[in-house]
């Protein structure tokens, strides 16, 4: 952020802990990978609502820890979140559901499978 200096509080990380959702309403297929935005916002306990282009639905599986609809369909996307809105219960379930899969993609995770493809690959067992 403009004029954040290290050892300040992070206001980024103190808006994602603060937000009920995280919402990633990207447009078109192939324009994003996977985003380090949406792991931070499920990291931090946002109920993600995405669209559903790649990256995206390689991690969010609607109804189980997000919810997911068609890009360019702002109906769905309004739809999704009012029934979020309305029902408290089934968004702490999927922002839990959200928080324990970004888990699997922590550095220290993701460092590890490197490591094991790697070591597997060097060993001929790929």
């Amino acid at each position: 952020m403009p004029g954040w200096q290290a050892g300040s509080p992070d206001p980024l990380a103190d808006l994602l802990v603060s937000s009920r959702y995280y919402i990633s309403s990207s447009m078109d297929e192939g324009a994003e990978g996977l985003s380090l935005a949406l792991l931070e916002g499920m990291a931090a306990h946002a109920c993600p609502v995405v669209t559903n282009i790649s990256g995206n639905r390689d991690v969010i599986h609607d109804g189980n820890n997000g919810r997911v609809v068609e890009p360019r369909n702002s109906g769905a996307l309004a739809d999704a979140l009012i029934a979020l809105e309305t029902d408290p219960a089934a968004t702490e379930r999927l922002a839990q559901e959200a928080r324990k899969t970004a888990g699997t993609y922590g550095w220290d995770v993701v460092a590890k499978r490197y490591l094991d493809l790697y070591k597997s690959l060097v060993e001929g067992n790929h």
